[in-house]
């Protein structure tokens, strides 16, 4: 290892899309690289939709798993091929940095593999998975009954191996206070915080009266809206009902985004509100951005979110967070927040100034962490 550069692995099971944690890890490595840091990401799938988030100096390394339709089936398989992901990795790296719950065995077996030569271990826990500890009727509701037999009875010993990997790691990394609650009690290690960066050149307060135009929403509408993967987690059955019970006759509720729930969603939507809910499907970047510009209002009800960015987005955009339950964003811009029994607040929230950092933040942080466990 050379003082001024780090050789980093980052694991990651697949790529399905610029979005959520795979949007994360890309902005991450790419600041990382501008550091002068040199970054391969491997991973079993890499989407093309990706490839305009790769910065140079980051390479992609794929192990070629087929792609797999069905969400729960594609993040098993993803987790019990993660030795043939660790095979593929080569280099003396210095970190290896995993991401996601799959990861975590991923960078225990590279170091198992890598006997001569031991790099720094070092997950980032976006969440536990779920389905095996808190959320196992929600992950498998929408499942159809063999389908469940035959996976519950690997749950307990996926929490096993789920629990050992992640213990064995040299740095343990989470996205929130209430995160660090929870995944210290599961797994008996320290983490450390660092709330997720923002991509803060995209999400600005701007003109709310150009973006509306650009998208065709007339100005005079009370504009409500969520981006979400739309999975029965995300809870945006609730969301409409939320929406119909504060919103008035001119209010009018987008839904960014697509999943394996959209026709729920819609069905709910046509009962409850009929003509003031729009399904709009996936957007581009640009268009998302639009939307947050052009809304007064970001309804977020996931249950049990980790962090959640969007709201955060949504935020710095200039709109009002109306959500309820845990989550860690709530500890970084609280007084955008307003608790779905409270009066709707007129106007703009008040400005995040520093409080959302960018993704080159969160590099020069993690950097600084690699850098001291390199040198213990």
């Amino acid at each position: 290892m050379s003082n001024d550069t780090l050789l980093i692995a980052f694991v990651f099971p697949r790529f399905t899309g610029p979005f959520g944690p795979e949007r994360h890890l890309l902005l991450w490595a790419g600041e990382l690289a501008k550091l002068g840091q040199e970054v391969t990401v491997y991973t079993h799938r890499f989407d093309e939709s990706c490839r305009h988030l790769v910065e140079p100096g980051v390479t992609i390394a794929e192990t070629g798993l087929p792609p797999v339709k069905n969400h729960v089936a594609a993040a098993l398989l993803d987790f019990v091929f993660m030795p043939w992901l660790a095979w593929h990795v080569k280099g003396d790296y210095d970190v290896i940095q995993g991401m996601t719950w799959q990861a975590a065995l991923g960078i225990r077996l590279i170091r198992w593999l890598r006997r001569g030569h031991k790099p720094i271990a070092a997950h980032w826990c976006t969440e536990p998975p779920r389905f095996a500890y808190d959320l196992l009727p929600e992950t498998f509701g929408s499942e159809r009954k063999p389908q469940r037999f035959l996976v519950k009875p690997f749950i307990a010993a996926l929490r096993a191996l789920d629990r050992m990997a992640v213990r064995s790691a040299d740095l343990l990394i989470c996205s929130s206070r209430w995160v660090k609650l929870e995944v210290e009690q599961i797994y008996d290690r320290p983490f450390e915080v660092i709330y997720p960066g923002v991509e803060t050149a995209r999400f600005r307060r701007g003109g709310k009266t150009e973006a509306r135009q650009r998208l065709g929403i007339p100005a005079d509408r009370r504009m409500f809206l969520s981006v979400s993967k739309l999975h029965q987690r995300k809870r945006l059955d609730h969301a409409i009902r939320l929406f119909a019970q504060k919103a008035s006759q001119n209010s009018v509720f987008y839904i960014l985004g697509d999943g394996p729930h959209r026709e729920m969603f819609r069905r709910t939507a046509q009962e409850i509100a009929p003509d003031r809910v729009v399904l709009s499907g996936k957007v581009s970047d640009e268009n998302v951005a639009l939307y947050m510009s052009a809304a007064d209002y970001f309804i977020f009800v996931a249950k049990n979110e980790p962090f959640g960015m969007a709201p955060v987005e949504a935020a710095l955009s200039g709109c009002w967070i109306v959500s309820e339950g845990t989550a860690g964003f709530k500890e970084v811009i609280p007084e955008c927040v307003v608790p779905p029994d409270a009066p709707l607040p007129e106007g703009e929230p008040p400005p995040l100034d520093e409080k959302a950092l960018g993704w080159d933040a969160v590099a020069r942080r993690t950097l600084e962490m690699y850098r001291a466990r390199c040198n213990e």
